[in-house]
């Protein structure tokens, strides 16, 4: 394997699609290649691919960069790699570890964390295909389809305020299927933790991001949104607005809520946990603030109101989902 002086050569070679096997005086970054010859730049091992270009069904090779977290001296490398890649048109981040975990959940493994094979790792890259890609945007001005908007007080001339949006944010995204699979996954981030969850594909056929992050809301939620109800959405949990309770019966609804309420979850996920919550037959009640380790706070009610507003819980549609540290 040829040897470069500097890490920093090594990337720079990845990314000038000098493409042989090489590898940095001090043995941490490398270039190596999959079965079917695709290069990939790793950082000490198959265990951390930091990027590859992945096949795409239509159109040019997609840029995968690794989100995971490995070491100080492996986000030392992720950081070149990012230096390297500014600008970039076609780049997304995912969680690789959460990738990996989706695939092994297509042959029938459970999806949780093990140790891999080198060889599996690279059989496992081969086997993406990406069908859709947003890249990450940031924009003072109004970005189609923004998952993120953030707000200021304005003073006006009259001495009101007004709240008014002063930057939109859009995550970047990636639709994939795996080959000889009938799967299909996005991949994206998510508050501040990456996660990959898989398509109801019996029920689903998306083709675009777009597509796939609508499948993800259940009906009762697409409803909801048509008619004009408020929702809000934490990780895979979409809360509507109960409108139809009137103030008093909407006191009494609160008073018999649980405090602390868990969401219903996997066993090794992480909890989302409601102020007040309660489940009645088949409906999930919750009021108050929603909260979780990987996720800002959601307040579902002003926190200077007496008696929190009720508001209805539903799942996403994910037949499964992984984030970046375990399953979802």
């Amino acid at each position: 394997m040829a040897k470069y002086g500097m890490n920093e050569e090594v990337i720079s070679a990845f990314f000038d699609k000098s493409y042989e096997p090489c590898m940095s005086k001090s043995g941490s970054v490398f270039i190596d290649f999959t079965p079917t010859g695709k290069p990939v730049l790793l950082s000490y091992g198959w265990h951390f691919p930091m990027a590859f270009y992945a096949d795409r069904e239509n159109g040019l090779p997609v840029l995968l960069l690794n989100g995971d977290r490995y070491s100080v001296t492996t986000s030392t490398h992720q950081g070149m790699v990012l230096n390297r890649t500014f600008g970039e048109s076609n780049k997304v981040t995912v969680s690789m570890n959460a990738v990996y975990r989706a695939i092994d959940w297509t042959r029938g493994g459970v999806g949780n964390s093990r140790r891999w094979s080198d060889y599996e790792y690279k059989v496992d890259i081969d086997k993406i295909v990406v069908l859709d890609f947003w890249k990450e945007e940031h924009s003072d001005t109004e970005i189609e389809d923004a998952t993120a908007v953030f707000y200021q007080t304005l003073h006006k001339a009259d001495g009101t305020t007004e709240r008014a949006p002063y930057r939109w944010h859009r995550a970047g995204f990636t639709l994939f299927k795996v080959r000889e699979r009938d799967h299909l996954f996005i991949a994206g981030m998510d508050g501040q933790s990456y996660f990959v969850s898989a398509i109801d594909v019996h029920r689903y056929t998306p083709r675009t991001v777009k597509e796939a992050l609508e499948a993800l809301k259940p009906d009762v939620v697409k409803e909801a949104e048509k008619s004009g109800k408020k929702v809000m959405r934490q990780g895979e949990w979409f809360f509507v607005r109960d409108d139809g309770l009137t103030e008093r019966d909407e006191k009494v609804m609160y008073e018999s809520l649980e405090r602390n309420f868990v969401l219903p979850r996997e066993l090794t996920g992480n909890p989302h946990t409601a102020t007040r919550g309660r489940v009645f037959h088949d409906l999930i009640v919750v009021s108050g603030s929603i909260r979780h380790p990987e996720h800002r706070m959601l307040r579902l009610s002003k926190a200077t109101q007496r008696t929190g507003k009720i508001w209805l819980a539903y799942k996403n549609t994910a037949v499964a989902s992984w984030s970046e540290t375990g399953v979802d």
